[in-house]
């Protein structure tokens, strides 16, 4: 349905097949704008018809080794309901492991996660402990309802939209300084050849590196979408993106944000707005090109060994450890000082 979809669009070819750099056509910007909107139209219509809705899962209530030790016996427990004769005997002494299963791994629970956490440093398997991790350090608390004495929907997000908006303008710069730094970077620019042609094996890697399930927050649009699509969704998108290059724009779509708020932790007010951080909901189409670019340029692209954060293999939890781990030695066999910078 998404390459039936795909196919009624008016192709922009005037714009698409411009190669020339220093074009500012406006007619240009605009089809290509239009463009990017009809693909995103496409791949709603067609996620809407085809991929099957599924409310979002919620680990509440769930219990560390229900899957290896409760799963089989009550899949044996369950099957088939008769109340007389061999069978039903069979089924009331399955009942009955079942239910100790349950018990088994009420009691056993902290046990069980020890043995995870042994499993997946003795065979050095650092996604599944660190995915551990992370289950235990979750955060489980709620939102509130009500933020700074403001309780419908549209408040509450004025509320956080002025305090983000004074947090992200709370850093002052020279307008000139500024400026000279554009400036530069516009001359280096100039004199330098780039490669401005996006290729749909480049679009296709990008495509099965993004997170399945992840939403943009604006208009709806779904990485399943992209995952799940057709081979024609990497030429299309391949062709926006190379002409996007040559023209030196990106669409609203693109550069399009939603801001949610997420709770700080337990123990905190709910209801004061200082005690909530925010997570962007970014653009699939922005997620893509930035995939494209570090594949295209990650030689060339040098951060700190300090840094655990949006890098590959490495996780900000390994940092919180390491720290809580410092502390709790040190506190147990001797005097503890730390300066934070």
């Amino acid at each position: 349905m998404l390459c039936h979809n795909l196919h009624k669009i008016v192709l922009p070819i005037d714009a698409l097949l411009c190669r020339s750099l220093s074009c500012h056509d406006p007619s240009h910007i605009n089809h290509l704008n239009t463009f990017v909107s009809n693909i995103s139209n496409a791949c709603l219509s067609a996620g809407a018809a085809i991929l099957p809705y599924t409310g979002r899962g919620s680990d509440r209530g769930r219990m560390p080794g229900l899957t290896e030790h409760v799963a089989p016996v009550r899949d044996k427990a369950e099957s088939g309901r008769p109340r007389n004769g061999v069978v039903a005997d069979i089924m009331r002494k399955t009942r009955a492991e079942y239910h100790y299963a349950i018990r088994r791994i009420r009691r056993d629970s902290d046990n069980i996660v020890n043995e995870r956490f042994a499993e997946a440093l003795l065979h050095n398997n650092g996604r599944d402990f660190w995915a551990e991790a992370k289950k235990i350090r979750r955060n489980k608390v709620s939102v509130s309802s009500i933020v700074d004495g403001v309780c419908t929907d549209d408040d509450i997000a004025d509320v956080f939209a002025s305090n983000y908006q004074h947090l992200y303008t709370s850093v002052a710069y020279d307008v000139t300084d500024m400026n000279c730094i554009i400036s530069s970077i516009d001359d280096s620019l100039s004199g330098h050849k780039m490669q401005s042609t996006v290729t749909c094996e480049e679009i296709s890697v990008a495509i099965n590196k993004l997170k399945a399930a992840k939403n943009d927050g604006d208009i709806g649009l779904s990485s399943d979408y992209f995952k799940q699509s057709c081979n024609d969704l990497a030429v299309y998108i391949s062709r926006l993106f190379t002409a996007l290059l040559v023209h030196g724009t990106a669409p609203s779509e693109f550069a399009t944000s939603t801001v949610i708020r997420i709770p700080k932790g337990k123990g905190l007010n709910p209801t004061d707005s200082a005690n909530y951080r925010g997570i962007a909901l970014s653009s699939i189409y922005g997620k893509l090109f930035d995939l494209i670019v570090l594949h295209k340029f990650s030689d060339q692209l040098c951060t700190s060994p300090l840094q655990f954060g949006f890098k590959a293999k490495r996780s900000t939890s390994m940092c919180t450890m390491v720290l809580k781990e410092v502390i709790a030695y040190y506190s147990k066999h001797g005097s503890l000082y730390c300066i934070m910078l």
